[in-house]
């Protein structure tokens, strides 16, 4: 089941992946978690841990 706070942070990384034209794995290696956590967390099939949502929050939150 997919939390409304992950569904949030999943819709907030698709955002910013199309506004800066990346793939999961150049957002993935951004935050230095995997491509697999990444895809993993925007299927719903696992939810971040504490620590990979800081480092995706920090890339999400930078001012290009």
């Amino acid at each position: 089941m997919i939390l409304k706070s992950d569904q949030e942070l999943i819709d907030r990384i698709y955002a910013y992946r199309v506004d800066n034209d990346m793939s999961v794995k150049e957002f993935a290696e951004r935050c230095h978690v995997t491509a697999q956590t990444i895809y993993m967390l925007l299927r719903g099939v696992q939810r971040p841990s504490k620590i990979t949502r800081l480092k995706i929050e920090k890339v999400l939150n930078e001012k290009e």
